[in-house]
């Protein structure tokens, strides 16, 4: 399947899932059309897509959808190769693009964490769950951008809560 072709994620903006998934994406510099869901109604695309569970997030790729976070992450880690994006490789407009992306998604996970947390330590507040697990690995890769490009992803000004706890 070539990597080039049409990418697209069905989610929500305020899903932890989904940016999972949009994490993923950005670090990857995969360029990929986002399709908001609306808040209590399911989509058709996404009934179609997911018409078991009915659930978001959903890649799509080349036509061919992926569901559940965790393997659309597992999907785009395989697919995709290693990024390069911010080691040299690109273009300096697609690494703006992508650092763009990259600390939107960052917001947005913050929203997310800031919400569900509660002032504790965990998106679950008092107990690590699912997510933190998840969302671990790539707090250490994030760090590690910052010495190795020279991206201060996990900016204390724009993402405190993510910084905090990570």
């Amino acid at each position: 399947m070539a990597v080039e072709e049409d990418v697209k994620l069905i989610g929500s903006w305020a899903s932890p899932y989904v940016a999972r998934a949009r994490i993923a994406l950005n670090l990857k510099g995969i360029p990929y059309e986002f399709l908001q869901e609306v808040l209590g109604k399911k989509s058709d695309l996404l009934l179609k897509s997911n018409p078991v569970h009915k659930k978001i997030p959903v890649l799509i790729h080349a036509g061919k959808p992926i569901c559940e976070s965790l393997i659309i992450v597992e999907y785009i880690d395989e697919v995709y190769p290693p990024i390069r994006i911010f080691l040299g490789d690109a273009d300096e407009e697609s690494k703006k693009g992508a650092k763009d992306q990259m600390f939107a998604a960052l917001l947005q996970l913050e929203e997310a964490f800031v919400e569900s947390s509660k002032g504790k330590s965990f998106f679950g507040g008092d107990n690590i769950g699912f997510v933190d697990i998840a969302l671990g690995s790539y707090i250490a890769w994030l760090k590690g951008m910052d010495k190795i490009a020279g991206i201060k992803f996990l900016d204390e000004e724009k993402v405190p809560r993510l910084v905090e706890e990570a």
